[in-house]
Parts: structure tokens; C-alpha cells; sequence
């Protein structure tokens, strides 16, 4: 199953990528772009549970620690070396007290549980109404490591040890499913960054192709035309989502239902005969999906650090020009770093290696953030000792539109710079 969608898979990753990313250059038709990640979330569940079950028909079983050794080689090595960069270069960029909370947030993502982070600060994604961060875009990485983490193992109990269950476990993903989608509809109203952020309230879309997965064995044969204008029916709402969604959209529910049932739509086209594979299978979209990873890790952080380097917000035709480098950054890093640690045969040899290395780049993902807020720290309080009344640089990281100054913003895209405060409050205003 999943080798026959596995050019539809990839094409799908084509747009959800290009669509983040023109949403993020802030191109005003792509108003709704964020619905990309979206698109990945029902592919991860398409994916994921297909993989588990072609393994569990196979071999009778799954082995998780080859299902987990594959999925440290494939994303923590590229992870890990973007979030370290990237708190370098905030180091150089940022203002104290802003670098402090970017390297926070570094670390968290390093955990894996930095969509909570930015679920307890009340961030509002699509409002923009909070400074960003240079690692904004990992909350929907985080949540998808903690799918790959409960998924299998739910998925494994649903099929049945002895006789397999795919009924009993579509009955079981449907439950998930709708049990996540009802808290979805509860949070986007009473707690809009709860319900965007935390996987709770994002497992009904990995359920959604989850659900396409256990059933594709039964519709893959049936009616080609019906499954072909079902696919184009789905890549027709895709399209609208970006078009004609906005921040003003309640999100994500219910209205991620259309980007996340356009895309199952799709997968169950599965290749049939006039179908969206016409597009999907194209050279171009298959190289962007094999690169969409790579290309979405690295695309963010400098539209977050240039404008605050450059003293400007820069307009979507720049902003652009940052993607399309930071995008020749990403395709080295793919083919120099990510292809051969996952390739490699080394560390495919023994799951136990990539465990090794899994928890190595945890750490350090972990520890270099917060090794350099300790240090920054050290020398905020030794500069401090010996400030005077004159206000230094510092900055707030995240504050209340309200309370900025007339005439300076900071409400995440269109952020012109950052506020100063003094250094030598007591107590420090970062505290």
C-alpha cells in the first residue's frame, strides 16, 4: 500500500511545503497556507498506520525498535543541527532578553514538547499577535514526534496480537479520532492556542488518514473514474484552503476538516487513471516532496533574524528571496547530512545505534540552548552591576500589543524591531 501512494505521498508533500512557505513570505493570495501543515499531519497518519499495517500483514508482528530506529535517522541528526544554528545566530542577532527566550524555546524543541511551551504563553499562531520565535515552526514537529511516539503502539493493540483486526481498529481510530476533534471544537472557541498546538487536539487529522490507510485494501480496486474525480474533488479543497482561508478562520476546527479530508481524498485516488498522480507524479513535485523536511526546517528561521538583522521588515518578493537561499541551504544539508545518516549502513546495521545517536542529539539540542542562556544570563548580571541609569539594550520578548510603544510593533510577521527596555531592572524583567 504504501509503495503505490508513495509518489502521491510525495507530491502531497510538494504543496503543503510550498504552501507554508508562501504563507510564511506573506504573499497575500496565500492567506491560508498555514493549512500545510495540515496536509502533513493526514499524510503522517496515512503513512504511519500504513507502514504498521503492511509490516504487521507481513511478518505477523512489528518491530519497534527498527520503526523507531528509522524515524531518529530520518528526522532528529537535520533537527537537531538547525535548532543549534539557529540559536547561534539568535545569539549574534537578538537583544538580550529576546535571545534568552529564543534559546528557551530552542530547548524545548530540542524535547520535542515545545507546542506546549507556546500553548501555556497563550500564543496566538494565526493572530500574530506575539513576537515569533525562530523556532515557531517546530510546535508542529513536536507534535508529530509525539504521534510517531503513542501511534504505533495504539495502531499495534487495534490490529491484535494473533488474528488481525483492521475493523476493530478503524472502530478504534474513528473513536480516537472523534473523541480529538469534539476537544478541538470546545478549545478553538474557550482556548484557541490549546486547541491549535497540542496534540489532544490534533490527533483527529493523523486518525483522518489513518482511518484512509485501514480501508485503502477495500476501495483501491473499485471504481477508478468515481476515485479519480474524488482526488481532483480533494486537491480542488487544498487549493481553496489556501486561497480563501485566513487569520480571521475558526482553526483548526472545524475548518481543518477541509484541507485534512481534501488530502484523504487524494490518497484514496491511489493512483488511479485520470487522477491527480497526473500532477502529483511530476519530476518537480517529487523533488521538492523528497526535500520537503529539510526544506521546512531551514526556510524559517532567517525570516525571523533578517528583518531583526536589517532593522526592517522586508516585503513578500524579499522575504522570498530569504527562502529561496535558506532553501539551497536545506538541499545541501539533505544531501551532505540527512541521506547519508539515513541511508548509512552503520546505523542501520543495529537499532541500537540510532537510539545511541537519538539521545545524543536530544541532548545536545537540549543542553547548547540553555548552556548559552546560562551564559548570557552570567553576563546580563555582570553588566548590570556596573550599568547606570542609562537605558542599555535589552528587549521584551513577548508583549501585550497594548502595551507597545505608539509607533512600534511587534505582532510576529510584520515585527519592524524589537523594544528596548533598560538591562538593570531589579528584578530583571525577563524573570
Amino acid at each position: 500500500m504504501v509503495d503505490g501512494h508513495r509518489r502521491d505521498i510525495e507530491g502531497l508533500r510538494a504543496v503543503a511545503v510550498t504552501a507554508v512557505l508562501l504563507y510564511h513570505c506573506r504573499f497575500g493570495f496565500a492567506e491560508g497556507g498555514y493549512v500545510g501543515v495540515d496536509v502533513f499531519f493526514a499524510l503522517s497518519g496515512f503513512l504511519m498506520t500504513g507502514l504498521l499495517l503492511a509490516e504487521r500483514t507481513r511478518t505477523g508482528g512489528v518491530a519497534f525498535r527498527d520503526f523507531y530506529a528509522r524515524r531518529v535517522r530520518r528526522l532528529l541528526p537535520a533537527s537537531g543541527l538547525v535548532l543549534v544554528l539557529t540559536t547561534v545566530a539568535s545569539w549574534l542577532v537578538l537583544y538580550p532578553l529576546q535571545f534568552r527566550a529564543a534559546a528557551r524555546d530552542a530547548a524545548a524543541a530540542g524535547a520535542y514538547v515545545v507546542n506546549y511551551r507556546f500553548a501555556v504563553e497563550g500564543a496566538d499562531y494565526l493572530g500574530a499577535q506575539v513576537a515569533e520565535s525562530p523556532v515557531l515552526h517546530y510546535w508542529s514537529l513536536a507534535v508529530e514526534e509525539q504521534f510517531y511516539l503513542l501511534w504505533p503502539v495504539l495502531v499495534v493493540v487495534l490490529l491484535g496480537r494473533r488474528t488481525l483486526r483492521t475493523r476493530r481498529a478503524l472502530v478504534g481510530v474513528v473513536v480516537v479520532g472523534a473523541a480529538s476533534f469534539a476537544a478541538a471544537a470546545v478549545l478553538t472557541t474557550s482556548s484557541q492556542p490549546w486547541a491549535f498546538f497540542s496534540l489532544p487536539t490534533r490527533a483527529w487529522e493523523f486518525a483522518v488518514g489513518a482511518a484512509a490507510a485501514l480501508v485503502w485494501s477495500r476501495v483501491r480496486s473499485r471504481a477508478p473514474r468515481a476515485r479519480a474525480a474524488l482526488g481532483w474533488a480533494g486537491m480542488a479543497a487544498v487549493a481553496a484552503s489556501v486561497l480563501l482561508m485566513d487569520a480571521t478562520t475558526p482553526f483548526p476546527a472545524p475548518w481543518a476538516l477541509v484541507p485534512v479530508l481534501g488530502t484523504t481524498a487524494v490518497l484514496l485516488a491511489g493512483g488511479a487513471p485520470g487522477g491527480p498522480g497526473l500532477l502529483l507524479e511530476r519530476g518537480p513535485c517529487q523533488w521538492v516532496g523528497n526535500r520537503a523536511y529539510s526544506l521546512y526546517l531551514w526556510h524559517w528561521p532567517p525570516l525571523v533574524l533578517v528583518p531583526v538583522a536589517l532593522g526592517r521588515t522586508l516585503s513578500a518578493v524579499e522575504n522570498l528571496g530569504v527562502v529561496l537561499v535558506a532553501s539551497a541551504v536545506a538541499v545541501a544539508a539533505y544531501h551532505l547530512l540527512e541521506q547519508p545518516l539515513r541511508r548509512g549502513a552503520w546505523l542501520s546495521a543495529r537499532p541500537q545505534r540510532a537510539a545511541v545517536l537519538g539521545v545524543a542529539l536530544t541532548a545536545v539540542a537540549v543542553v547548547v540552548p540553555l548552556g548559552m542562556v546560562r551564559a548570557a544570563s552570567a553576563a546580563g548580571d555582570g553588566a548590570a552591576a556596573t550599568a547606570t541609569t542609562d537605558p542599555a539594550h535589552g528587549t521584551l520578548d513577548r508583549l501585550d500589543p497594548a502595551a507597545v510603544p505608539a509607533g512600534a510593533r511587534v505582532d510576529g510577521l510584520d515585527r519592524t524591531g524589537p523594544v528596548p527596555v533598560p538591562s538593570n531592572l531589579t528584578p530583571a524583567a525577563d524573570a
